[in-house]
C-alpha cells in the first residue's frame, strides 16, 4: 500500500537517482503527524490560558521553550550527521508522545511548564532539523515547486481537518480526548520512516565552521523575519481571540475558523508551485509577504467571527505563498551549501534565538502595558517582519 501511494503521487519521475518510495514515505509521515499535531496545536496556548495560566505564563513558556532550540537545533545537526534524519524523525515522534502525555496528565500532575517547554523544543528540534535536511536531499530541483506544494497540499489537508475535528471533540467531549487521538496518530506516523535506508551519507563529526554568518546574513534576517511573523499567526493570533473576541465554545470556534482557512488554502497550492517552477518565486515571495503585512496590521481591528475568519483566510493565503517560495530558495542554498546539515542547524538555530528575544520582549511589553495591548503591538510587529521576509538574496529566486 505505501509502495503504491508512493507510485501514484511521482509517476513520472522514473529517472530519479533516488528510490521513488523515498518521498512518497516523507509524504506520508508528515501527513500522519502534521493531522495529529494540528489536533492540539493551534490549542496549546489557548488550553493553558483555560489551565488557569496567565499570558505573561504563557509567554515565558514559549521563551524558554525557543531559548532550548537554540542548542537542540544544533545537537540535532550532529545527531543527524551521525545517525541520519529518518532516525531523528523517529526519534522526534517518540519525543512528541511524551509532550502529548505531558499535556493530558497538566491537569492532574501540574508538571512544570519549563519541562513541558524543554520536551517541546527537543521534539521540534529533532524533527525539523532532520525533515529539512531529509526533504532538500531528495526532492528534484527541477521540480521543486511541484513537489513542495504537494507537500503542503498533504499536510495542509491534514491540518484544515485537524482544529476542526480536535476543537468539536474538545468542545463536546474534553481537551483530553483530543491528545489521546493525536497520541494514536502519532504512533501510525513512525511506520513510513522505517521503510528506507537514510538518504544522506553519515559523518562522524558536524562542522560548523562551514557556515559562513556574513553570506548567509540576508537570508538569515529573512527567516527570521518569517519567524515571527508565522509566531503571532500560530500562537498569539489564538490566544488573542480566545480570550479577547470569542466568549463561548471556545475551542470548537478557533478550530472552525483555523481549519476554514487552511482549506482554502489549499485552493491555490497547486497553482503557487507552478508560479515556483516557471522561475516566478521571488515575485511570488515578496507580493505575498505584502499582503501578509496588511493582514497582521488589520488583526487589530476585527472583533467579530466573519472577521476573525476573513482575517484568517486572507493569512493562509499570503504565507501560503510566502512559506512555498522562501523554502524553495532555502533548500536550493541548502544543496549548494558546503555542509547542508550544518546550514540547516545552523539557520534553524539562529531563527530560534530571534523567536525566543521576540517573546521575551512581548513578555516585558505585557508587564509594562497589559496583555491586550502588548498582543496588539506584536501583531504590527509581525507586519513589519513580514516586510523585511523580502530582503532574502536566494539565488535560486533571482530570477523572475
Amino acid at each position: 500500500m505505501q509502495h503504491l501511494f508512493s507510485t501514484i503521487i511521482h509517476p513520472g519521475h522514473f529517472w530519479r537517482q533516488i528510490k521513488m518510495s523515498e518521498l512518497g514515505e516523507l509524504y506520508v509521515s508528515m501527513t500522519l503527524k502534521s493531522l495529529a499535531l494540528s489536533l492540539i496545536a493551534i490549542f496549546i496556548p489557548v488550553f493553558l490560558y483555560q489551565e488557569g495560566y496567565s499570558i505573561v505564563e504563557i509567554g515565558l513558556f514559549y521563551a524558554f521553550y525557543f531559548t532550548c532550540r537554540i542548542v537542540f537545533d544544533l545537537l540535532a545537526g550532529y545527531l543527524t550527521a551521525r545517525f541520519g534524519p529518518k532516525h531523528l524523525l523517529s526519534y522526534s515522534c517518540i519525543l512528541l508522545i511524551v509532550f502529548l502525555g505531558l499535556l493530558l496528565t497538566l491537569p492532574v500532575y501540574g508538571w512544570p511548564l519549563f519541562f513541558i517547554a524543554t520536551i517541546k523544543a527537543l521534539f521540534n528540534s529533532f524533527f525539523f532539523v532532520a525533515y529539512h535536511i531529509d526533504f532538500s536531499k531528495v526532492h528534484s530541483v527541477k521540480n521543486a515547486g511541484a513537489e513542495l506544494s504537494l507537500m503542503n497540499i498533504l499536510v495542509r489537508t491534514a491540518a484544515a481537518a485537524g482544529p476542526f475535528v480536535g476543537g468539536v471533540v474538545a468542545t463536546l467531549f474534553s481537551i483530553e480526548v483530543t491528545i489521546v487521538m493525536a497520541l494514536v496518530l502519532v504512533l501510525l506516523a513512525i511506520w513510513p520512516l522505517l521503510l528506507t535506508a537514510e538518504p544522506i551519507k553519515k559523518q562522524r563529526q558536524l562542522n560548523l565552521n562551514t557556515f559562513s554568518m556574513k553570506d548567509n546574513f540576508a537570508n538569515l534576517v529573512s527567516y527570521t523575519s518569517l519567524g515571527i511573523s508565522r509566531q503571532v499567526g500560530l500562537a498569539i493570533w489564538p490566544l488573542y481571540i480566545s480570550v479577547f473576541i470569542f466568549t463561548d465554545d471556545i475551542y470548537a470556534k478557533v478550530g472552525l475558523v483555523t481549519s476554514v482557512s487552511i482549506g482554502i488554502s489549499l485552493l491555490v497550492t497547486r497553482l503557487y508551485g507552478k508560479i515556483i517552477d516557471k522561475n516566478a518565486g521571488r515575485i511570488l515571495l515578496n507580493n505575498s509577504s505584502i499582503f501578509n503585512t496588511l493582514i497582521h496590521a488589520l488583526r487589530p481591528t476585527v472583533g467579530s467571527l466573519g472577521g476573525v475568519t476573513l482575517v484568517n483566510m486572507t493569512s493562509e493565503l499570503a504565507e501560503t505563498g510566502t512559506i512555498l517560495s522562501f523554502t524553495k530558495g532555502f533548500y536550493d542554498e541548502a544543496d549548494s551549501a558546503k555542509n547542508r546539515i550544518a546550514y540547516i542547524s545552523m539557520m534553524e538555530s539562529m531563527i530560534a534565538a530571534t523567536r525566543a528575544i521576540f517573546w521575551l520582549g512581548l513578555v516585558w511589553m505585557i508587564m509594562a502595558y497589559g496583555d491586550k495591548t502588548a498582543l496588539i503591538a506584536s501583531f504590527y510587529l509581525a507586519a513589519i517582519a513580514s516586510l523585511l521576509v523580502t530582503v532574502q538574496k536566494f539565488a535560486a529566486l533571482k530570477k523572475a
